[in-house]
């Protein structure tokens, strides 16, 4: 098991592509990360919850996306470009189930490219009071990380439940993650590209 630097790395990597995705995917929209206190924020992670997973012998992640149907409405209605009045629940729902798909993917394809392979489930919705449930059952060796992607007055809770079995595949690439770092920081108001 995996517990030193290149775990927490790759969170913060995990945190940074996430927010260029989600800027470029609601169409430009400049997204900030800030860290969050999981017990802090008990109310925020209760109303709807995506998921997404990852896995391979060389470890599992866990990707979540907490959410309520106002703010995934408002962030729909930008992205698809009609009025919020327009965006009905069953789309705001699927919505946020594309950006957890489009985060696992994204970083499922980064790490393809380095000779990485992971499997990768299809997104899910829960209630968001389930997360209870999956904070009882979490493996203790996981390293958990949540933080808050905010712009103006929309909000998104992740978590990243990152479990790495061995470091040195990530340790191979770890210098080049340093280097993607620095251009997912230059690229979050680019264009989209679909992996």
């Amino acid at each position: 098991m995996v517990n030193d630097g290149t775990t927490s790395f790759f969170q913060e990597y995990i945190k940074k592509a996430t927010c260029m995705r989600l800027s470029q995917y609601c169409r430009k929209t400049p997204f900030t990360i800030k860290d969050c206190d999981e017990t802090s924020n008990s109310n925020a992670l209760s109303e709807e919850m995506s998921i997404i997973m990852l896995w391979s012998s060389v470890g599992s992640i866990i990707l979540k996306i907490h959410f309520n149907m106002k703010m995934a409405t408002k962030l729909a209605s930008i992205t698809l470009g009609r009025d919020e009045s327009e965006i009905s629940s069953k789309v705001a729902r699927e919505f946020c189930t594309e950006i957890s798909n489009m985060q696992a993917s994204y970083m499922r394809g980064v790490l393809e490219k380095h000779d990485i392979y992971f499997g990768m489930s299809l997104p899910f919705l829960v209630a968001g009071e389930d997360e209870v449930i999956f904070r009882k059952v979490r493996d203790p060796r996981a390293s958990t990380s949540v933080w808050k992607l905010c712009s103006d007055d929309n909000e998104l809770i992740c978590t990243s439940e990152v479990m790495l079995f061995e470091s040195n595949p990530f340790e191979k690439i770890r210098s080049m993650l340093e280097i993607d770092i620095v251009d997912v920081g230059n690229k979050a108001t680019g264009d989209v590209v679909f992996l």
